[in-house]
């Protein structure tokens, strides 16, 4: 009996493998061929308007322009626009730092300061100078960021007022005193800082008192 059963079963598992074999389809297999298959390539091709002229020989797609340079004048060395820069600047620093004295700084940093001060009364030039004390006895004035061009703008009007006072007694010297000071202060005023704002000081109290001696 048990042999028997054996026998079932056994031909039960044959018929249901031969079945399984014949409803299930074979896996696909990959291979390398199938995945480097090359898509082909499209060619395309534009075509430009036949626009081509003599004049415009690329056609309207490249367009050409004539300009001429100007060429200005320029004298070799000449730095006058960036000295008036600097001084622009300087007076800026300055009357941010003494607004109340905004007329005299405007007059003191002028670009006709010789004819400006020809223009003037003794009475009117013998105030600038008064004035210009404030400025250089001021604790401010090492505050000013362009100090050292405030000082030798401040030498310079100095030495403009004594070409005037050559005609008057014992101010006949202070436009050499000037003229040295002004080149001691380009060659060496980085060096000597204090030393040179200490002597252009001295020389101002020396004029402004032959000044006020002579009226």
């Amino acid at each position: 009996e048990e042999s028997e059963k054996a026998n079932i079963s056994f031909d039960y598992l044959k018929t249901l493998s031969r079945t399984s074999s014949f409803n299930t389809s074979p896996i696909p297999i990959l291979t390398t061929s199938s995945l480097t298959s090359k898509v082909p390539k499209k060619t395309v091709t534009l075509l430009l308007p036949k626009k081509r002229k003599r004049k415009k020989p690329f056609g309207v797609h490249l367009q050409a322009e004539k300009v001429s340079i100007i060429h200005k004048d320029h004298h070799h060395g000449n730095i006058s626009s960036q000295v008036r820069n600097i001084q622009y600047q300087a007076k800026c620093d300055l009357v941010e730092q003494f607004p109340s004295l905004s007329t005299t700084i405007n007059l003191l940093i002028s670009d006709n300061l010789r004819p400006l001060l020809l223009s003037l009364s003794p009475s009117m030039i013998g105030d600038l100078v008064f004035q210009l004390r404030t400025v250089l006895f001021s604790p401010l004035l090492l505050m000013v960021q362009s100090w050292d061009v405030v000082l030798c703008v401040c030498i310079r009007f100095l030495h403009q007022v004594s070409l005037i006072l050559q005609s008057v007694e014992n101010c006949q010297h202070f436009h050499q005193v000037w003229v040295e000071l002004q080149d001691k202060c380009k060659k060496c005023f980085y060096q000597h800082q204090v030393e040179c704002l200490t002597e252009v000081r001295a020389a101002y109290i020396d004029m402004w008192c032959k000044m006020v001696e002579a009226e």
